[in-house]
């Protein structure tokens, strides 16, 4: 692995903090909302709110980014996570808590946004797949430490505790925040002056150069694929008898923090494209396969297949747009991508329960690896002849 400046690791730290502070509430939340009373759709709608809030403000956090700065954005969302178990643990109304769910997206939409820029500026462009492959384990890292240790805390210390322990997680990433430099490596160009940022409407104008469209139209079939599986395997794999489903979620959690960075570097040396397509394959490959799966055995290979298939191709996608976006217009180009991750995760899942209606939990899985597919076959068409440079790219 090549050298990286301190603050590269320090940021890697605050990361796995920020979706510790997230992943640490996600068993408990549904049980929260229920012991105030709420119906199975009241956590349906601060779950919703949650991801529909991040959506919605993705194209401001990717402007706030290019204007006011990685740091300072980053901040902020550390500074909204913060905020909001805090007032989880004070609030006991649903329509309240609807309020401050919102909040908390607000708060992902800002710090992950600005995180991957900051970290792609970081480093040379000869290594920028390795360092976003390395930089984004954390997210697999806390999913694998905190889920198992909610329960057993709630039990212990109760609802608010638990609260209070992912505000802390939250403010301990905010304070480190500070300590972090937002300098850039030495064959990057520097962040330019924030006047030259695109204002709000520049959003759809970045949105409609290749070199953003295409990773963003792969994204958004990642996030149909990732929906699918964290909202619909559990029922299928309950339907089908095929035994702990954990063990599908661990098997693809740690082969996606194991993958990330040795095919991010793999994108470095021979090509974005040359990862990200063969990744997409086996995206499609192995959810497709989910649908004729017989045995947990098949059902673990499958989640070792996807963890790294949607490692290589996440981490290539991330390299390739801060390749061609111009300094002043990273922030906005990277939102715009992770809002079509946020739309594919939502608005996929929403869309394949009225599908399953007709076609089961396994036609859900075969249409799943052709949206994939589809995706893959998007980008080669989108990327069939050479990207503008990156200094044309939002001419």
């Amino acid at each position: 692995m090549r050298s990286y400046p301190r603050a590269f690791f320090l940021a890697m730290l605050v990361n796995l903090l920020f979706f510790g502070s997230m992943h640490l509430l996600m068993v408990p939340w549904p049980l929260y909302i229920t012991s105030l009373g709420g119906l199975t759709r009241d956590v349906g709608l601060t779950t919703a709110a949650f991801a529909l809030t991040a959506v919605l403000s993705r194209p401001m956090a990717g402007i706030l980014s290019d204007r006011w700065g990685r740091r300072q954005t980053m901040l902020l969302g550390l500074l909204l996570f913060t905020i909001s178990p805090v007032l989880f643990a004070l609030l006991h109304t649903i329509p309240l808590l609807i309020l401050v769910r919102m909040l908390h997206g607000v708060g992902i939409a800002a710090f992950t946004t600005a995180y991957i820029v900051l970290m792609a500026e970081m480093v040379g462009t000869s290594q920028r797949g390795e360092a976003l492959g390395l930089a984004g384990i954390a997210p697999s890292l806390s999913l694998m430490i905190w889920p198992p240790l909610g329960m057993p805390l709630l039990n212990r210390f109760g609802f608010t505790t638990l609260f209070l322990l992912a505000a802390l997680l939250a403010g301990l990433g905010l304070g480190l925040t500070l300590f972090i430099s937002g300098r850039t490596a030495n064959d990057e160009e520097p962040h330019r002056d924030p006047n030259l940022a695109p204002p709000d409407g520049r959003f759809l104008a970045v949105l409609q150069q290749r070199c953003v469209l295409a990773p963003t139209i792969t994204t958004f079939t990642l996030g149909v694929a990732y929906g699918s599986v964290i909202t619909f395997l559990p029922l299928f794999t309950t339907e089908q008898s095929l035994g702990n489903v954990g063990l599908y979620f661990s098997a693809y959690a740690l082969a996606y923090a194991v993958s990330r960075m040795p095919l991010g570097r793999l994108s470095d040396q021979i090509g974005r494209r040359q990862v990200i397509v063969p990744c997409m394959a086996g995206v499609a490959l192995s959810l497709g396969l989910l649908a004729f799966t017989g045995n947990l055995a098949v059902l673990i290979l499958l989640g070792i297949v996807y963890g790294v298939a949607s490692a290589g191709a996440r981490a290539a996608l991330d390299a390739l747009v801060v390749d061609y976006a111009p300094p002043e217009v990273r922030g906005t180009a990277i939102s715009v991508m992770y809002a079509g991750l946020d739309s594919g995760i939502g608005g996929g899942s929403a869309l394949l329960g009225l599908w399953a209606e007709y076609v089961g939990y396994g036609g859900i899985y075969l249409t799943v690896g052709l949206v994939s597919l589809a995706g893959a076959i998007a980008f080669l068409m989108l990327t069939n002849r050479p990207l503008e440079p990156a200094i044309t790219c939002i001419d």
